[in-house]
């Protein structure tokens, strides 16, 4: 007596209904290639490409409870595709902020560098720029820069959405630099006429 082998939609009706991993596993092996296929695409680093295809797997067996498919190799190749951009996007930014903090911790070890008169009057030419800005720009900005703050841990303090707090800090830096550049020459020339 042989069985007949399930339908990939039967093997997904099974498991949506009974939730039992033996058929995600039967659904899933055909695609395990495939999957790790776009993985290596996306993740020229080994350990990067199988812990993201440990993370679509993890994913895929939450999504594919609840999704009404129609086709799924479309289906699960536009997942796989959309998981891996979303993963290099975050890796990005994750890169831009390593790279701003870098680049901030240098500006501190240049500023301790420099006598202390010049540090002083560096800090007191940000605070006076920040008072210019909105009262959400200055907060986002001084607990990002300042106090080395998270988007996360700034939106539990302030109550605001991620968006928002990108937002606040990108047109913060924005209009800083746009009154430093206004108000420098005058700093420097009252430097130079006091010394």
């Amino acid at each position: 007596m042989t069985t007949t082998p399930f339908s990939n939609y039967q093997l997904l009706h099974l498991y949506q209904t009974t939730e039992d991993s033996q058929f995600l596993v039967r659904l899933l092996h055909p695609f395990q290639g495939k999957i790790q296929k776009l993985c290596r695409h996306y993740f020229p680093n080994p350990e990067d490409q199988q812990d993201v295809f440990m993370d679509i797997m993890e994913s895929l067996i939450l999504k594919l409870k609840t999704q009404h498919i129609k086709d799924l190799d479309a289906w699960i190749f536009i997942f796989v595709r959309n998981f891996c951009l979303s993963k290099v996007g975050r890796q990005k930014k994750d890169k831009a902020i390593i790279q701003t903090r870098e680049e901030a911790y240098v500006s501190m070890e240049y500023a301790e560098e420099k006598d202390k008169a010049e540090f002083e009057a560096l800090e007191e030419a940000i605070y006076y720029v920040l008072k210019y800005l909105s009262p959400q720009q200055k907060i986002c900005l001084e607990l990002f820069y300042l106090k080395g703050k998270s988007y996360k841990e700034i939106r539990k303090i302030t109550g605001y959405d991620l968006g928002k707090i990108k937002s606040y800090i990108q047109n913060g830096k924005r209009r800083m630099k746009s009154i430093l550049e206004k108000i420098a020459p005058r700093l420097l020339q009252n430097e130079l006429t006091l010394s």
